[in-house]
């Protein structure tokens, strides 16, 4: 046990909920942006579930709360794709496809797309190919290289996935906390333009696990590591 890893960890979760509380006792809704540096994985599942997780304590601490919400975003150094079991992970966790999505393949085996054998698709999880090109911070890109995927979450609220860089235009550029999940992110990313502040709490990679049999076990490992951490950290910044 890193007992100076684990004190670290804390701080920044601290840091990071006392942020949230400040923001919100000035009126104004809490903005996170995670980043990793693919935007791929990690970021993308934080990303999706930090909303959720945030409305459903803030409701259960306060039922008479008006709009207990934060605004949630995502970003890399690099522009890739959303990997497939990123989205099979948030299925699993009960998220929802909508109509016009790519199709995601099963046992997405590591490598880029054109290292990786032609699939049938998943008839579970397919769904259409969306058509329109993706607008990323380094140009248009069609939905084989970075395909958007749109979907509802446990509560029906909607989000749309698709990598992207940190300061892409869909990302706030002021007034926001910038959350670094990966420790190669962190460590490109010494200083986020635009963050009123920086925290640090990578997560293990479960792109580690792509093509092997327990893939689908690691990715809702990283699921359930990111959620406990928000949990705490909206927890924190939710009581009095």
């Amino acid at each position: 046990m890193d007992w100076n890893l684990l004190d670290y960890r804390y701080e920044e979760m601290r840091n990071l909920a006392d942020y949230i509380r400040h923001r919100r006792s000035d009126n104004h809704t809490p903005r996170l942006l995670f980043v990793c540096t693919h935007n791929s994985r990690r970021s993308q599942i934080a990303r999706s579930i930090a909303p959720l997780i945030f409305h459903r304590l803030a409701r259960r601490l306060d039922p008479q709360a008006d709009s207990p919400y934060v605004q949630a975003y995502s970003g890399g150094s690099e522009v890739t794709r959303v990997h497939p079991n990123t989205v099979k992970a948030l299925l699993r966790a009960g998220f929802e496809l909508n109509e016009g999505n790519p199709s995601i393949e099963k046992n997405d085996s590591p490598g880029t797309d054109s290292e990786a054998p032609a699939r049938e698709p998943d008839p579970v999880v397919s769904a259409e190919a969306n058509a329109s090109s993706v607008q990323n911070g380094g140009g248009m890109q069609g939905p084989g290289e970075n395909p958007m995927y749109r979907l509802r979450d446990p509560e029906g609220h909607f989000l749309e996935l698709f990598s992207k860089k940190l300061d892409h235009p869909m990302n706030p550029g002021s007034h926001f906390a910038a959350i670094m999940v990966c420790s190669s992110a962190d460590e490109a990313c010494p200083v986020v333009s635009g963050a009123d502040l920086r925290i640090s709490l990578p997560f293990e990679d479960p792109g580690i696990s792509d093509g092997q049999p327990g893939a689908d076990a690691s990715y809702d490992a990283a699921m359930q590591a990111i959620a406990r951490d928000l949990y705490c950290i909206f927890n924190l910044a939710l009581r009095p």
